[in-house]
C-alpha cells in the first residue's frame, strides 16, 4: 500500500477509533460528557460553515437550530413520533425557514445580509412564545422523553456520544466535499469574485442556495439532539445569540478552509471552557470565546490550521 493511500484511510480509522470510545465503560461520564458537546459543537459549526463557504456570514443560525429543537420536541411528545422521524421533523422546519430566507433575503450581501439574519431570529422565537396552547409560550417544553432507539448503540450518555460524533462525521465528509470537490471549487469561486464566477458560469445562486438548505438541515438535526440530551426546550435558550455565534467563533478559530477547522476550534475552545474556565471562573466562563475569537482576528486571521492547505 502506497502512503497517499494509507493517508487517505487514516482519517476514517481514526473517526471509527473516536467513535469507540462510546462503548468504553471506564470512560469518566464527566469528560465523556465535554466530548459529547464538544463534537456537537462541531458539528454546528461545520453545519454553518457550509453555508459560509458561500461567501455570506450568518448570525442568524440559531433560528434553525431553535426550530430544529422545537420541532423534534412537538414531533416527540405532542405527536408520540419515533426518534428518527422527529429529527428529521425538527430539520424540516429548519429547512422550511431556509427556504423563507432565499425568499425574503437571498438578494442581500455583507452587513445588510449579516444584519438581517441577526433580525430573522426573532421572528420564530416570537411567534413560539406567543403561540401557548401548542408550545407551551416561553415556559418552553418541559420532560422530553425520547423513545429506545431502534439501532444497537449504547444507551444513555454514551449513547448521545456515538450518535453526535456519528453526526459530526457526516458533516465533516460533506464539509471536504464543499472545500474541494467540483461544486466546492464554485463555492470557492464566488467567494473570491461573484462576478467573475457568474461570468464564467458559475451557477452562484443555485450553489448559495444549497449550501444554505444543507447547513439549515443539519443544523435542525443539531437542535433535535441538543432537545434530546437537555430534555428540554425553551425560546430564550435554543433561539438564543449563543447558538448564532459559537458556530463563527468555532469556525473562524479553527479555519473556515480547512476541512477539520470549525470542528477542531470546537473541540479545543469547548474542552478549555469546560474543563478550565468553568472551574475557575464560573460567572464569566465564557468569556474564552470572545477572547480566542479577539486573538485569532488578530493574529491568525486564517485560523490556527491556515498552515494545512488541505483538508
Amino acid at each position: 500500500m502506497n502512503k497517499s493511500r494509507l493517508f487517505k484511510l487514516l482519517p476514517p480509522l481514526v473517526w471509527l477509533i473516536i467513535l469507540s470510545l462510546g462503548w468504553i465503560h471506564k470512560i469518566p461520564e464527566s469528560f465523556l460528557s465535554v466530548l459529547t458537546t464538544a463534537f456537537l459543537y462541531g458539528a454546528m459549526a461545520t453545519a454553518w460553515n457550509i453555508h459560509a463557504l458561500s461567501g455570506v456570514t450568518s448570525l442568524g443560525h440559531a433560528a434553525f437550530f431553535g426550530l430544529g429543537a422545537y420541532g423534534f420536541a412537538l414531533a416527540i411528545s405532542k405527536h408520540g413520533f419515533p426518534f428518527w422521524t422527529g429529527l428529521l421533523a425538527g430539520a424540516c422546519c429548519a429547512v422550511i425557514y431556509a427556504l423563507l430566507w432565499i425568499l425574503s433575503i437571498d438578494k442581500l450581501r455583507h452587513g445588510s445580509f449579516v444584519l438581517a439574519t441577526f433580525v430573522s431570529v426573532e421572528i420564530p422565537r416570537v411567534i413560539i412564545e406567543n403561540v401557548e396552547t401548542i408550545t407551551n409560550g416561553s415556559a418552553g417544553i418541559m420532560n422530553i422523553r425520547v423513545p429506545n432507539l431502534p439501532i444497537p448503540i449504547p444507551t444513555g450518555l454514551q449513547g448521545w456520544y456515538v450518535i453526535t460524533v456519528a453526526l459530526t462525521g457526516i458533516l465533516l465528509w460533506l464539509h471536504h466535499k464543499a472545500l474541494f470537490s467540483r461544486w466546492g471549487w464554485g463555492l470557492k469561486a464566488i467567494r473570491d469574485n461573484e462576478r467573475a464566477a457568474l461570468a464564467v458560469g458559475v451557477p452562484v445562486d443555485f450553489l448559495r442556495r444549497l449550501t444554505l438548505l444543507l447547513s439549515s438541515f443539519f443544523m435542525g438535526v443539531c437542535g433535535g439532539i441538543y432537545a434530546s440530551i437537555i430534555g428540554f426546550v425553551e425560546p430564550s435558550v435554543v433561539f438564543g445569540l449563543h447558538f448564532s455565534a459559537i458556530p463563527l467563533v468555532f469556525s473562524l478559530f479553527g479555519g473556515k478552509e480547512n476541512a477539520w477547522g470549525p470542528l477542531l476550534g470546537a473541540i479545543i475552545l469547548c474542552s478549555l471552557d469546560q474543563l478550565i474556565m468553568v472551574p475557575l471562573f464560573p460567572e464569566a466562563h465564557r468569556a474564552i470565546y470572545g477572547i480566542s475569537l479577539f486573538l485569532t482576528l488578530w493574529f491568525l486571521p486564517k485560523g490556527i490550521l491556515a498552515w494545512k492547505k488541505t483538508g
